[in-house]
């Protein structure tokens, strides 16, 4: 699994990675164009909050991932998981069905040597209102409470 904000290389990374080590790259957003392109159940569910210009619900991005997760190549590769999930209510939905990451890597970027990033970025977090638990957060501690059960 693979996270940080947007612009800050995920992308990039996810395909060094992937290549390098032939696992299958998991993005939501490219879930859900391709569940829509193909008229698929999830993708029609998710078209509707798409041209209202709605997110689009967790419990179907959620099913998306699971399905994508749970495919043969996927099974047999591994995946890497790009930027999702993005709240700890989608993480722990993951990891109720049974997906639980093996490695977690958090991108470290600096603010002023990617101006793109700080400009698509700045904006989400001067609107932010409360503190939300986020994902990174999550995995994090799941992480943590890992490491201290098998060190005993």
């Amino acid at each position: 699994m693979i996270s940080r904000a947007p612009a800050s290389g995920k992308g990039t990374q996810c395909e060094l990675i992937t290549k390098k080590y032939g696992l299958v790259h998991v993005a939501a957003g490219y879930l859900l164009r391709a569940e829509v392109a193909s008229g698929t159940e999830n993708g029609k569910r998710a078209k509707e909050y798409m041209e209202k210009g709605q997110l689009v619900p967790n419990e179907i991005v959620v099913m998306m991932v699971k399905e994508r997760l749970s495919q043969p190549d996927s099974e047999e590769k591994g995946w890497l998981l790009d930027g999702y999930p993005r709240s700890g209510s989608q993480a722990t939905s993951l990891k109720k069905f049974g997906f639980d990451p093996d490695i977690f890597i958090l991108l470290k970027v600096s603010w002023q040597k990617s101006p793109l990033m700080a400009k698509k970025n700045l904006p989400r977090i001067w609107s932010t209102k409360a503190p939300r638990k986020s994902a990174t957060s999550f995995w994090f501690d799941q992480y943590l409470k890992h490491r201290e059960t098998s060190s005993h």
